[in-house]
């Protein structure tokens, strides 16, 4: 059976709300968790180093290519979420 591509995106995107929201769309403290400490790892917040530099302080092309692949797949789930743009950026984990 051929399923159609918007159909799968449609599926994943319930899969991945299932698993960070509650009924109501918004995020649950688990989903908050993940998304803020993705957001560090991704770099997303600005605070990251999206310009890695090598041992010789030049540009690390790779790691600025692993970098923006971080940044990209972080992007594609906020938006997967329907997270907007200040509630991104005001994301706790709440693990103190």
């Amino acid at each position: 059976m051929n399923i159609p591509p918007k159909i799968k995106a449609k599926v994943r995107q319930q899969a991945l709300r299932a698993m960070c929201c509650d009924s109501k769309g918004q995020l649950t403290k688990n989903g908050k968790v993940v998304l803020a400490y993705l957001r560090d790892f991704c770099a997303a917040d600005g605070r990251g180093n999206a310009f890695p530099r090598d041992a010789t302080g030049a540009l690390d092309p790779l790691g600025m290519a692993r970098a923006a692949g971080r940044r990209e797949v972080y992007d594609l789930l906020v938006h997967m979420l329907n997270v907007k743009l200040e509630d991104r950026h005001n994301l706790e984990d709440g693990l103190q």
